[in-house]
């Protein structure tokens, strides 16, 4: 299945959208009004997902200061593994983050993407004896890499309007 956003012209064809809604019409009036010529910024990057295996089960066994101060601890460990790796963390959602690896050479940020997936793995190997000694329980990661062309866009509306991937 490939959306409509997806697809990209070859030649000089018509298409119209089959489903118009409400917020569909105030979208292309806000557009229209502000006379943009198109909606978001199309870049070649890699963006790695990280999240926390078990975190609910692992967040309940342990009061919530323990849980902040671990997830404090974690946060850290990842930030400056993906940092050494040109990285920089775009988002947080709970117990997940979200990286965006950018340069002008594509093969280079995949590369900096994969490198920082494993030296994560490996600092979390660290981490999870330390959590073990001092909590007598650990949890493990889960990490996803994507390449790829991407749309940089501000979505929302109101003071929830954010810029993201």
């Amino acid at each position: 299945i490939r959306l409509g956003c997806q697809i990209k012209l070859k030649r000089n064809e018509k298409y119209r959208r089959l489903l118009l809604g409400k917020k569909d019409i105030e979208l292309n009036n806000r557009v229209s009004e502000q006379k943009i010529s198109s909606i978001g910024t199309q870049k070649n990057l890699t963006i790695l997902f990280c999240d926390i295996k078990g975190f609910t089960l692992f967040s309940e066994a342990l009061s919530v200061y323990n849980v902040i101060f671990i997830f404090s601890g974690y946060f850290s460990i990842m930030w400056e593994v993906i940092s050494r790796h040109r990285g920089e963390i775009n988002n947080y959602i709970s117990d997940a983050s979200l990286a965006i690896f950018a340069s002008k050479e594509s093969r280079q940020h995949a590369l900096g993407a994969v490198s920082a997936s494993l030296d994560m793995l490996q600092s979390m190997d660290e981490f999870k004896f330390y959590l073990n000694t001092a909590y007598g329980r650990d949890f493990d990661i889960r990490i996803g890499v994507l390449f790829g062309e991407v749309i940089l866009e501000a979505v929302g509306f109101g003071e929830l309007n954010k810029g993201t991937y």
